[in-house]
């Protein structure tokens, strides 16, 4: 295991290694959730410009962690949160968020050297600028991270519950209002095969059958449903129906 030396501010030029570590995690994700993690061809090439972009502007604080052979980790974290289902939290209770996604480690076996070193310098740097949560995305079944972030004291908050959909083949329009759902391509770093339906308000009562229904007319080909953890009843719904946690979005006060 490399021996830890420093974590310092990322500069434009790291994003080179930071786009490799992204690399490794979107070639061993499809293992937990086959559809939705599913890597787009070129999908390094997509992301480098993005990485540089977040390296470079004034709305991400980035961070790498070196050991004596260079940079093994890093985490990039967006002072704004507008994913389901944290997008009103600002505006109903003030709760202002930092977005912790593309977080890297150079091997598994490093979360909780460099992993943790890493948040803790996201953490500080939240607290300076007066945040009052941190959030970090990870694989459900990403068990070393995981690990890290629970004993770091985040808790899980919400997590994405997702099922693959049949394209009906006689599509008629869905019957009813339509749901607050966004359907369009996925991040272009990765390739479900098609459309996605991600669920933007699932204030219960949730209607389950009406979205998929009008998410598969839309051509979708995944539902996404964001839940927050307080909400068993949405949950064990989505379970029933043959869904599955792709994501969990941990939580703590930084």
């Amino acid at each position: 295991m490399p021996q830890l030396v420093a974590v310092r501010r990322a500069r434009i030029d790291d994003a080179g290694i930071i786009a490799d570590f992204a690399d490794l995690r979107r070639h061993a994700y499809p293992a937990y959730s086959p559809v939705f993690w599913r890597p787009a061809p070129g999908a390094r090439t997509h992301h480098l410009p993005f990485l540089q972009a977040c390296l470079a502007d004034g709305c991400h604080s980035a961070f790498v962690a070196e050991a004596a052979e260079g940079v093994v980790g890093a985490a990039v974290a967006n002072y704004r949160v507008g994913v389901p289902p944290f997008t009103r939290d600002l505006e109903a209770s003030g709760i202002a968020s930092w977005l912790v996604d593309d977080f890297y480690v150079a091997s598994q076996d490093l979360w909780r050297t460099a992993g943790g070193a890493l948040l803790d310098s996201v953490a500080a740097a939240a607290r300076s600028s007066g945040q009052n949560r941190l959030i970090v995305v990870s694989a459900e079944r990403d068990a070393p991270k995981n690990a890290m972030l629970r004993d770091r004291g985040f808790r899980q908050a919400a997590a994405w519950w997702v099922r693959p959909l049949e394209l009906p083949t006689n599509p008629v329009p869905a019957e009813g209002e339509r749901l607050p759902m966004l359907v369009g391509p996925a991040p272009p770093v990765y390739d479900p095969g098609g459309p996605v339906a991600l669920a933007l308000d699932t204030t219960p009562p949730f209607a389950m059958d009406r979205f998929e229904r009008q998410a598969a007319a839309a051509e979708a080909v995944l539902a996404v449903v964001p839940v927050r953890m307080a909400d068993r009843t949405l949950a064990e719904g989505l379970a029933a129906a043959g869904y599955a946690v792709a994501s969990v979005w941990w939580a703590r006060e930084p």
